[in-house]
């Protein structure tokens, strides 16, 4: 991959997998396949919140500097932490801000930040892995 496209690219990935964790966190919550119109507003302003936090929490702990085709433990540790703290400052801001939010979206967010992230770059290492052999 073109060295100045991989952090832009690994980014909207993220993007994308920090906005469907959000999706399909508010969609367990209320057991409906799409935000209800009375938490859309909610559901945008958390959607920003989560992606500009998420994102720079990763670039901050350097997880877009990492190689992943040889992702270890030593890998996923730094997505835990980067998602434990992403959801700190989350939950923090949003509660400072006055965005009101079901109790439940945050550890929900917690758990698939960590699904969707640690598995897409688990799903890299191992597509690597096998176009190797």
């Amino acid at each position: 991959m073109v060295k100045r496209l991989r952090l832009p690219l690994l980014m909207m990935v993220d993007t994308t997998l920090i906005l469907s964790a959000l999706f399909l966190a508010y969609c367990l919550r209320f057991q409906v396949w799409f935000v209800p119109s009375a938490y859309l507003e909610q559901f945008l302003e958390l959607g920003l919140l989560y992606v500009v936090v998420f994102v720079g929490t990763f670039y901050l702990l350097r997880l877009y500097h990492r190689i992943w085709a040889y992702s270890s433990t030593n890998e996923l540790v730094a997505i835990i932490q980067g998602v434990i703290a992403g959801s700190l400052i989350v939950v923090t801001v949003a509660v400072m801000v006055g965005i009101d939010f079901p109790r439940s979206i945050p550890i929900l967010m917690w758990a698939f930040g960590i699904l969707f992230i640690g598995g897409s770059r688990f799903g890299w290492r191992l597509y690597r892995e096998q176009v190797g052999r």
